[in-house]
C-alpha cells in the first residue's frame, strides 16, 4: 500500500531467475560432490588430491519443491542420468513427474522422511512460508546419510541454522 500511495511501481516477475537458480543448483551439486572447491585449493597450496567423490549418475538428488526452479533442476538433471531423482511436494505433481520420466530420467514422488533419508544431495526448492520456517531441523538433519549434501538455493529460514552447524559438527551429513 506504501508503494501505491508514492507512485512507486512494484512487479513481481517470478520466473525471471528461474533458469539462473536452477543452474546454480547445478553448479553447487556439481561442486560439492566432486569436491572441487577443496581439490582446487589443494592444487593452489601445491598438494594433489585423488578425491573423486560420487558422481550425479551414482547418486540419488532429492528435490524438496517442484516447481518452477525444481523442475527447472530435474529437466538439467535428465543429461546426468542420476540413479533417481526423488520429488517431494505439497501439490500432486504426476504430470510433470511423468513427462521426465517419459524423457528417461528414474523420478518419483515420496514422503519428505523419504526424501530426507534416501537422498545423497538433498536441494531446496520451497517458499519461506509460515509452514516451511524451520522445516529442516535437528531430526530432520539426523535422518540424512553421513556424506549427504544439502543445498539450499531457497531461502534461509528453511533450514534451522544452529541445527545445521551442529549437525556438520557432528559429522551427520557432507
Amino acid at each position: 500500500h506504501e508503494c501505491r500511495r508514492r507512485g512507486i511501481r512494484v512487479s513481481w516477475t517470478p520466473d525471471a531467475v528461474t533458469q539462473a537458480v536452477a543452474e546454480l543448483t547445478m553448479g553447487l551439486m556439481l561442486c560439492t560432490t566432486r569436491y572441487v572447491c577443496s581439490l582446487d585449493e589443494g592444487i593452489r597450496r601445491n598438494q594433489w588430491s585423488r578425491r573423486s567423490g560420487r558422481g550425479i549418475g551414482d547418486s540419488v538428488i532429492g528435490l524438496l519443491g517442484f516447481g518452477r526452479i525444481g523442475s527447472a533442476v530435474a529437466g538439467l538433471l535428465l543429461s546426468f542420468r542420476p540413479k533417481e531423482v526423488l520429488i517431494r511436494d505439497i501439490v500432486d505433481k504426476s504430470p510433470e513427474i511423468q513427462a521426465l520420466a517419459a524423457k528417461g530420467l528414474c523420478i518419483r514422488s515420496v514422503s519428505q522422511e523419504e526424501l530426507i533419508q534416501s537422498s545423497h544431495v538433498l536441494s531446496l526448492h520451497v517458499p519461506l512460508w509460515k509452514e516451511t520456517h524451520g522445516l529442516l531441523g535437528k531430526q530432520e538433519l539426523k535422518q540424512m546419510q553421513p556424506d549427504a549434501v544439502l543445498i539450499n538455493t531457497a531461502r534461509g529460514g528453511i533450514v534451522d541454522e544452529d541445527a545445521l552447524d551442529q549437525a556438520l559438527k557432528q559429522q551427520l551429513l557432507a
